[in-house]
């Protein structure tokens, strides 16, 4: 199969994090290869994932999803998902997402979050 997942990645300074902006499909178990490389290798202990482009996801693609936040909590990160699809949210949410994952409706949302984490 072929990972047809690309993201843009934004530094946000004040509160510190990495805001990354998803595109395409979640399908595949490697669909979220280059990005756990990219996350556990981060400076930041927050990241924010926009899923708003994200045009499918499979359970195959929840399950790297989940994967995505262990292995973030084993490296002492936070990952907040947010903006996700209505598509992607039929996907997510009957398959428990909101109780494994730290999903928020938008990236403020999210912000506000760790903004918190900080006072």
């Amino acid at each position: 199969m072929t990972v047809r997942m690309q993201f843009q990645v934004r530094e946000q300074i004040d509160p510190p994090a990495f805001i990354f902006e998803l595109e395409g499909t979640i399908d595949s178990e490697r669909s979220l290869e280059k990005l756990t490389h990219y996350l556990t290798g981060s400076d930041k202990k927050h990241h924010i994932l926009v899923l708003r482009k994200i045009r499918y996801v499979n359970s195959c693609g929840f399950s790297e999803l989940v994967l995505l936040n262990d292995t973030a909590v084993k490296n002492g990160k936070t990952i907040y998902f947010v903006d996700l699809s209505d598509k992607v949210r039929a996907v997510i949410l009957p398959m428990g997402g909101a109780q494994v994952l730290n999903l928020l409706h938008d990236e403020e949302a999210a912000l506000s979050k760790i903004e918190n984490a900080f006072a």
